[in-house]
């Protein structure tokens, strides 16, 4: 099982190499200016998430990814200042959970502190912290990444069963119902502005590969369109491709104003098949501060360690 668990997680998308700076803008200068420039000899700006395609205005067909990360290409989809559906935190006590590490590279059973979080949206999930973390502090790191969780449409966080959060500067993952965080990187993350938007990431893999990356509507869309989002879903498409094409799919039809000009073209052109997928097949609520929903049947929650389907 240990050996399972080893190949469980979704890789985070390394950062790219270049110098950190303390501040996000900053950070992302180069990397938006290339994104807009990349956009901009791409395609004019798009007004409609499915651009129609006419005789005298022939649709690009391109064969090259737009893009290399798509969590890379505008930090503000998510902002601090966002509402987030993050409820309440009550401590559990301590008790054996079976939780991946990356530093160890394997699942470990540890003695870890355990929260119940809840959140405005009728979810909730266990929240599970290594003891390397005094008990205080456990439950303020615990918040800190909650709230950006919270800020996660419904339906995406609606089978999230765990949270696993340790010290170390390893890649976040996801799978198996559950998301894993380790803290030095995930600051990481949050001065660079795109913590939410890997969480995102992250916990699609969590929740919907499961769901959706065997489905024959998908592999259809897949086959259909003329090239991936983002080299990294190319190279794994298996494993990426959800996860690097519904974040941009989400931010175009809620936040369309936070992302580059002609985003709304690229992304027509590139992947419309699975656009349409999404919209049609999904169908979420996207609100995270909307009303409860009725929740899927109560599950185990004290592993959240179950093979997913994605892996390294």
């Amino acid at each position: 099982m240990l050996g399972q668990l080893g190949r469980a997680y979704d890789q985070a998308m390394p950062m790219p190499l270049t110098p950190r700076r303390n501040h996000r803008a900053t950070r992302f200068r180069a990397s938006r200016f290339a994104a807009k420039a990349t956009l901009l000899a791409m395609a004019s700006l798009g007004t409609a998430l499915y651009a129609p395609v006419t005789a005298a205005e022939p649709a690009m067909t391109p064969t090259e990814p737009p893009f290399h990360g798509t969590i890379f290409i505008a930090p503000d989809i998510y902002l601090d200042t966002d509402p987030s559906a993050f409820d309440t935190l009550t401590y559990a006590g301590q008790a054996e959970r079976e939780m991946f590490d990356r530093r160890l590279d394997r699942a470990a059973t540890i003695n870890a502190h355990l929260f119940d979080a809840t959140f405005t949206d009728g979810l909730s999930l266990e929240v599970r912290v290594n003891p390397e973390f005094a008990r205080d502090r456990a439950e303020s790191v615990a918040r800190r990444y909650l709230v950006a969780l919270g800020q996660l449409p419904t339906e995406l966080r609606r089978n999230l069963r765990t949270f696993t959060l340790h010290d170390g500067d390893q890649l976040f993952g996801g799978g198996g119902r559950d998301v894993l965080v380790h803290t030095v990187q995930g600051e990481r993350y949050a001065e660079d502005g795109i913590l939410t938007e890997t969480l995102f990431h992250e916990t699609v893999h969590a929740t919907i590969d499961e769901h959706c990356k065997d489905d024959p509507r998908w592999l259809a869309a897949q086959e259909a369109d003329p090239t991936y989002i983002s080299t990294y879903a190319r190279d794994h498409p298996a494993r990426e491709d959800l996860a690097e094409s519904l974040l941009l799919c989400i931010a175009m039809s809620q936040r369309p104003e936070r992302l580059p000009d002609g985003m709304a073209k690229v992304l027509s052109e590139a992947i419309p098949h699975r656009l349409r997928f999404f919209d049609e097949q999904l169908g979420w609520n996207i609100d995270p501060t909307a009303p409860p929903m009725p929740d899927t049947p109560p599950e185990s929650r004290e592993s959240g360690t179950s093979t997913p389907t994605s892996s390294p």
